[in-house]
C-alpha cells in the first residue's frame, strides 16, 4: 500500500468500574503517524494490515476478533479491516483496540503513587507567548491562567483557607486546574462540579490532560493520571476505599456527595488531599455548604466566572484572583458579540423573526467562511418543542432537541451530531449549561431569556469562546420579553453596546461581591463557631461623638472576658468594625429552679466612622453597656447623640404619618412618660407644644428616594427602622446614613412635626362632602378572581362589582351602593359607641374571600373601605387622615370645552347599542381621530374608567383614563354637585397607576366576561391580543397615566369658585400621590 497519514484511536492502561465510579487512565490519547506504510500481514491465520510504531513496537489491524497467541502485538480492530486516516473515520469504522487488554482497577495506591512521581521535574509553567518578529502566537498557557496558577500557589504558602479564583468563562479554567494538579502533584485531587454534563466533560479532561502536553506544560515522559468520574454515592467506608485509594482525581458533582452516607463522606475526606470546586457560585447553597464544610481541613480551591448568585448569597473564600472580562475581552480571549435585538410582543412573531435572525447569520457567517452553528434556548419542553418547528422550516439545518428528561443515549447522539456538523442547531431547555465546551455555537437565540445576571454572563461568556478559525458571536434576543430581573433589563437595553454593558455589569456585580469579600475578609480573627456572612442584624443603633482620633482596640479584652464571649472579638481594622458575641445565664421565665437556666447568645457590633468622629454601637444586650463600651473604647468625654439630633433623621420622609409618639413631663418633681398611638399622637403633638412636655420617642413610616421607608428614634439616642439588614457591612453603610442626618446643622427637627398628615379616630361622620369610595388596600392588591360578591341572591366577581356614594352633603348619614349588572343593595355608614360599622339599608350582600363567607357588614369590619372627601380628608382603616389645605384653585387654562351638539347631556353611557346622543360615545369618537392602539368601553361596576385609552410608542406606554358625568341639567351651569362624584371616580382610580398591568388584566377580565354573556364586545379600537400585546409592553417600557373628567355640565365661563376648589384638591391629590396630569373637559 502507497505511504499514508494513520490515526490510531485512544488507548487505556487502565479502564474499569466500581460502585458506580468510572476508572479511566490512558495509554496514549489517539495517534496521528505522518506518512506510515502498512502492509498486508497475517497474524494467527488472520489477514490484515502491519505497521510498526516508531518504539519498534508492531500494530495489526483486522475487522474481527481473534485468538491472539503471540505477544507484543497492537490489535486493532475496525469495521472495514483498514487502518483509519482520522478520527472521523475511526468513528465511522468503529476503530477499538483488541490489545493490549486494559488492567483491572489496581488494590493498592502504588500505582497512583508511580504516576505522580513520573510528574516530577516534568512540570513547566509556560506563558503564551508573541513572536516579535514574525507575530506568531508561541504556545503556553494564557496570561489569565498563569496569574491564577501563582496566585494559588502563593496563597498555600501562606494560608490554608478556601480560596477563589474568577476567570471569566472562555479563559481556561479547566487547563488551570490541570496544571495546579500536577505541579503541586496533589496526594488525591476531588473535583467537584455542578451537573452530569460537566462531570463528563471534565473527567475527560482530567483523563487526557487536556492541552498541557500540546502546551510544553506536561512532559512527554510524564504519566496520564489514574480517573474516576463517580456517578453514585458511596454509603460505606470499604466502597470509598476501592474507589479512592487506586486514583489520582476523582470527579463527582455535589449532588452525589451530598447523599453519600457520613462514614463515608469523612472517609473520602481522609483520603483527600485538595478539593477543587467548579462553578462556585453554587457553594452557598445549603447542600454545598454541608459538604464543603465536610471538606474544610483541605485545600479548596474554588473556580467560577460569576462569584455571585442570583439570591445576592455570599461564596465564602477569599478571592486570590480576580481577572476582569473587560480586559479578557482586551487580550482577545472573546471576540467581540453581535447583539441583534427585535422588538415584538406577539409570542409566535417573536420566535419567528429571531429563527429568520439567527438562520440568516448563520448563512452570512458559513459564507464568510465560518461553520457556526446555532443554539435556540428555551426554558420548558414545550416551548422547545414549539421553537423547534420554526428551524424545521429551513432545509438542511437537521435541528436537534435536548432536554433534560431525554435518555442519555438520545442526548448523546444529539451533541455527536453537532460536533460533526451533521445538524446546524440546537434547540435546548436550560442544557448545555456551565462549562459545556462546544466553541462553535456562536449564533445564540435567546427565545426565553436567562433569568438572573450570573447565568446570564455563563451563557454569554460561552459564545465568545475565543478561537481563532471562528468569527464573532451573534445574540439575538426580543427586548420586549419582560420576564426578567432588573440586571438583565439593563444587559438587554434597545440599542445598548453590550460588549461595553457585559463589562460594566460583570466588573460592577464581581466588584461588589468583592466589597462583601474584602469586608469579611478584613475580620481577624474569623470567628470559630458562627459565619459572619450570615449575621442579619437589626437596623438598630445609639450614636456617640468621639473626640479621640483613634481607638482603644485593647480595651475590647477588659469588656468582653474570655469566659463571657463565645470567640474573641473579630476586628476589621480597615473598616473599623468590631463583632463579638457574648453569652450570658438567665433564669427560665417558666419557673424558679437553680438547676435549669438558660443560655442567650448576644450580638455586638460596633462600628466607628473616623471621618464623621460617631461610633455606632448596635447590641442585643439592654441596659448601660452602651455606655461603658464607648468610653472604654474612647475615654470619659464621649457624648452620646440624643435629643432634637436624633429626631433629625425623619428629615426627608415625605408624608410622613407618625403611628406612636411618647412624651415625658415632670409631675411633683418625678418624670412621666405617656405613650401616644395611632390617632393619638396628634393629642400627643399638641400637649407637647402648649405645656412644654418633651418627645421622648417616635416611630412612622413614609416615603424616601421612592421607597417606602420606617424610622424611629428615641430622645435617650436610639435609632432604628424596622427591617433587618442582609449583612453586616448593609448595617455599616446604614450608619454612615444616619450620621449624616444627624450631623446635618441645617435639619430643623421641630419644622419635621409640623407637616405630618394627620390622624383621628373615626368617632362620627366627618364634615365634609364624600367624593367616591374604594376597597382597601389590601383588598386592591389581590387579585380580582379571588373574591366575589353575592348581591341578593346572584354572585359576581370583584371586577365586576361597583362601589358608588349616594350622599353627596356634608351633613346626611354616609350610604353606598353596591351594583352589578341590574344588582344592587345600599349600606349605610353608622357609629356604634364611637366606632364605624356598615349596616344594610336595603337588599344583602356577602362576601366570599379565600375558603371563608362574611356577610358584607363583617367583611367591612375587617377590610374597612377607603372614602375620598372633597376638603383632601380620607377615611383609610376606619382612621380619618387630615392634611392641611395647601393649594391654589384649579387653573382655569387647564379646563378644555368641547361642542356637545347633538349630545344629551343627561345621558352619560352609550350602552350596548352604542347610543350616538350620549356622553361617552362623543368622547370615543374624539378619541378615535387620535390614533390610539386600544379604545375600551369599561362603563359599568366597578370600571376603571368610562373610556381607557391606550397608545404604545417605541419608548413609552400612555394610558388615559377618562371619566364621564351625566348633567343634573340640560344645560351648562356651575352646579356642585356635577363635580362630586366624578372627582372621586378620578381620585380613586390613581391605584391602577401603582400596577398598570393590573389595570390590563382588570380589562381582559371585563371583555371575557362580555363574551361569556354573548354581549357587544367592550372594544372600539382593538381586541383581546392587542390587550395582552401592550401588557407586556406595560412590563418593560415607562407607563404614563392621565386622568380626564368629562363634565359636560360644567361650564367653563360659568365655573363657581367652590368648583375650581373641588377640582384643585383632586388635581393635588393626583399629584400628591403618582404625579399624574389631570384635565377637564367641558362645555363653553
Amino acid at each position: 500500500m502507497p505511504s499514508q497519514n494513520l490515526y490510531l484511536p485512544p488507548q487505556y492502561r487502565v479502564q474499569a468500574s466500581a460502585h458506580g465510579a468510572i476508572v479511566e487512565q490512558l495509554e496514549h490519547p489517539g495517534l496521528v503517524i505522518q506518512e506510515a506504510s502498512p502492509i498486508p500481514a497475517t497474524l494467527d491465520g488472520v489477514r490484515g494490515y502491519q505497521f510498526n510504531l516508531p518504539s519498534g513496537e508492531p500494530v495489526f489491524v483486522t475487522k474481527r476478533r481473534f485468538a491472539l497467541t503471540e505477544s507484543g502485538w497492537h490489535v486493532l480492530l475496525a469495521d472495514d479491516g483498514l487502518f483509519p486516516a482520522s478520527t472521523e473515520e475511526a468513528q465511522r469504522t468503529r476503530a477499538r483496540w483488541m490489545t493490549p487488554v486494559p488492567l483491572p482497577l489496581p488494590a493498592t495506591d502504588e500505582h497512583a503513587r508511580h504516576v505522580r512521581r513520573s510528574w516530577t521535574g516534568r512540570v513547566s509553567i509556560v506563558e503564551e507567548q508573541e513572536n516579535e518578529e514574525t507575530q506568531e502566537i508561541l504556545s503556553g498557557l494564557r496570561s489569565p491562567q498563569v496569574g491564577a496558577l501563582y496566585a494559588a500557589l502563593a496563597h498555600w504558602k501562606t494560608s490554608e483557607e478556601p480560596a477563589t479564583i474568577v476567570m471569566p468563562t472562555g479563559t481556561g479554567k479547566t487547563e488551570t486546574m490541570l496544571t495546579a494538579f500536577v505541579h503541586q502533584r496533589c496526594e488525591r485531587l476531588l473535583v467537584v462540579v455542578p451537573s452530569d454534563a460537566l462531570r463528563t466533560q471534565i473527567g475527560h479532561k482530567f483523563v487526557s490532560m487536556g492541552l498541557l502536553r500540546q502546551l510544553g506544560i506536561l512532559a512527554a515522559e510524564s504519566l496520564y493520571p489514574v480517573t474516576a468520574r463517580l456517578t453514585k454515592s458511596l454509603q460505606i467506608e470499604q466502597q470509598v476505599d476501592e474507589v479512592f485509594i487506586p486514583c489520582n482525581v476523582v470527579i463527582t458533582t455535589m449532588d452525589i456527595l451530598h447523599r453519600c452516607a457520613e462514614p463515608a463522606l469523612q472517609r473520602m475526606v481522609d483520603h483527600c488531599s485538595h478539593v477543587f470546586i467548579d462553578e462556585a457560585h453554587h457553594i452557598s447553597a445549603p447542600t454545598w455548604t454541608q459538604v464543603k464544610q465536610a471538606f474544610a481541613v483541605r485545600r479548596i480551591l474554588q473556580f467560577t466566572a460569576t462569584p455571585f448568585r442570583n439570591d445576592r448569597k455570599h461564596v465564602e473564600g477569599k478571592i486570590i484572583f480576580n481577572y476582569p472580562l473587560a480586559k479578557a475581552q482586551q487580550e482577545e480571549y472573546f471576540k467581540l458579540i453581535r447583539f441583534q435585538h427585535i422588538w415584538e410582543f406577539n409570542p409566535e412573531a417573536a420566535d419567528q423573526a429571531i429563527a429568520q435572525i439567527a438562520v440568516e447569520t448563520l448563512a452570512a457567517d458559513a459564507a464568510d467562511g465560518h461553520e457556526h452553528l446555532i443554539m435556540a434556548r428555551t426554558n420548558k419542553v414545550e416551548r422547545a418543542k414549539q421553537v423547534i418547528k420554526y428551524y424545521e422550516a429551513y432545509p438542511g439545518l437537521n435541528p436537534v432537541l435536548i432536554h433534560s428528561d431525554l435518555p442519555d443515549k438520545t442526548k448523546k447522539a444529539c451533541i455527536n451530531d453537532l460536533r460533526t456538523g451533521r445538524s446546524k442547531v440546537v434547540v435546548c431547555v436550560n442544557m448545555l449549561g456551565e462549562g459545556f465546551d462546544l466553541p462553535e455555537l456562536k449564533i445564540a437565540a435567546i427565545h426565553d431569556p436567562h433569568k438572573s445576571l450570573a447565568i446570564t454572563l455563563q451563557f454569554t461568556g460561552r459564545f465568545t469562546r475565543f478561537k481563532r478559525t471562528l468569527g464573532d458571536a451573534m445574540v439575538i434576543v426580543n427586548l420586549a420579553d419582560a420576564e426578567v430581573q432588573a440586571e438583565i433589563r439593563e444587559l438587554f437595553a434597545e440599542d445598548a453596546d453590550w460588549n461595553v454593558l457585559l463589562r460594566q455589569l460583570s466588573g460592577a456585580t464581581t466588584g461588589r461581591q468583592e466589597d462583601l469579600s474584602e469586608f469579611f475578609r478584613g475580620f481577624e480573627p474569623l470567628p470559630k463557631f458562627y459565619s459572619l456572612q450570615n449575621v442579619t442584624p437589626k437596623m438598630s443603633t445609639v450614636v456617640y461623638a468621639t473626640p479621640a482620633e483613634a481607638w482603644r482596640l485593647e480595651a475590647l479584652d477588659e469588656l468582653f472576658k474570655p469566659e463571657q464571649r463565645l470567640d474573641p472579638p473579630s476586628i476589621n481594622a480597615q473598616r473599623n468594625v468590631v463583632a463579638v458575641v457574648t453569652k450570658q445565664s438567665e433564669s427560665v421565665e417558666w419557673g424558679t429552679t437553680r438547676e435549669l437556666r438558660d443560655t442567650v447568645w448576644d450580638l455586638h457590633l460596633l462600628y466607628w466612622n473616623a471621618d464623621q468622629r460617631l461610633l455606632y454601637i448596635n447590641s442585643t444586650v439592654r441596659g448601660t453597656m452602651h455606655e461603658e463600651l464607648a468610653k472604654a473604647l474612647f475615654g470619659p468625654t464621649v457624648v452620646m447623640k440624643r435629643g432634637n439630633d436624633v429626631f433629625r433623621i425623619l428629615h426627608g420622609i415625605t408624608r410622613l404619618a407618625l403611628t406612636n409618639l411618647g412624651l415625658s413631663h415632670i409631675i411633683g418633681g418625678a418624670v412621666r412618660f405617656t405613650m401616644h398611638m395611632g390617632s393619638d399622637v396628634f393629642q400627643g403633638l399638641s400637649q407637647a407644644s402648649q405645656t412644654g412636655k418633651g418627645k421622648s420617642n417616635t416611630f412612622g413610616y413614609g416615603y424616601r428616594d421612592a421607597k417606602q421607608v420606617t424610622a424611629g428614634c428615641s430622645v435617650k439616642g436610639k435609632i432604628w427602622a424596622y427591617r433587618t439588614a442582609g449583612t453586616v457591612l448593609q448595617w455599616v453603610e446604614w450608619c454612615d446614613e444616619v450620621g449624616e442626618k444627624i450631623l446635618d446643622e441645617t435639619i430643623n427637627a421641630e419644622e419635621i412635626f409640623k407637616h405630618l398628615v394627620k390622624s383621628e379616630p373615626l368617632e362620627q361622620r366627618p364634615e365634609a362632602v364624600p367624593l367616591g369610595m374604594e376597597w382597601s388596600d389590601s383588598v386592591l392588591a389581590r387579585p380580582e378572581h379571588t373574591v366575589e360578591f353575592t348581591i341578593n341572591g346572584i354572585s359576581f366577581p370583584l371586577y365586576e362589582v361597583g362601589l358608588r356614594v349616594l350622599t353627596l352633603d356634608d351633613y346626611n348619614p354616609i350610604r353606598f351602593e353596591l351594583f352589578s349588572d341590574g344588582h344592587s343593595a345600599v349600606y349605610e355608614m353608622v357609629f356604634v359607641d364611637k366606632r364605624a360599622s356598615y349596616q344594610p339599608i336595603s337588599g344583602a350582600v356577602s362576601v366570599l374571600s379565600g375558603r371563608k363567607s362574611y356577610s358584607l357588614t363583617d367583611w367591612l369590619e375587617k377590610e374597612p373601605p377607603t372614602f375620598f372627601f372633597h376638603d383632601r380628608s380620607m377615611i383609610q382603616y376606619n382612621t380619618l387622615l387630615k392634611i392641611e389645605p395647601d393649594h391654589l384653585p384649579y387653573d382655569t387654562d387647564k379646563i378644555v370645552d368641547w361642542d356637545w351638539t347633538g349630545v344629551n347631556l343627561k345621558l352619560e353611557s352609550q350602552g350596548l347599542a352604542r347610543s350616538s346622543n350620549t356622553i361617552q360615545y362623543r368622547v370615543i369618537q374624539e378619541l378615535k381621530k387620535a390614533g390610539y392602539d386600544v379604545i375600551f368601553d369599561d362603563d359599568d361596576s366597578y370600571e376603571a374608567a368610562d373610556v381607557v385609552a391606550i397608545r404604545a410608542t417605541l419608548d413609552k406606554i400612555r394610558i388615559e383614563l377618562y371619566h364621564c358625568k351625566f348633567s343634573q341639567e340640560t344645560t351648562p351651569g356651575a352646579r356642585i354637585k356635577d363635580l362630586y362624584e366624578v372627582c372621586g371616580q378620578a381620585q380613586k382610580s390613581v391605584h391602577w397607576y401603582h400596577d398598570p398591568v393590573q389595570l390590563f388584566k382588570h380589562l381582559q377580565l371585563r371583555e371575557g366576561n362580555r363574551a361569556k354573556q354573548g354581549k357587544a364586545s367592550r372594544f372600539d379600537i382593538g381586541t383581546v391580543a392587542k390587550l395582552k400585546e401592550l401588557e407586556k409592553r406595560a412590563r418593560v417600557l415607562p407607563v404614563e397615566m392621565a386622568v380626564y373628567i368629562v363634565q359636560p355640565g360644567l361650564s367653563k365661563a360659568q365655573v363657581s369658585e367652590d368648583q375650581l376648589d373641588l377640582l384643585a384638591v383632586t388635581e393635588l391629590y393626583l399629584m400628591e400621590t403618582y404625579q399624574l396630569p389631570f384635565t377637564v373637559i367641558c362645555s363653553a
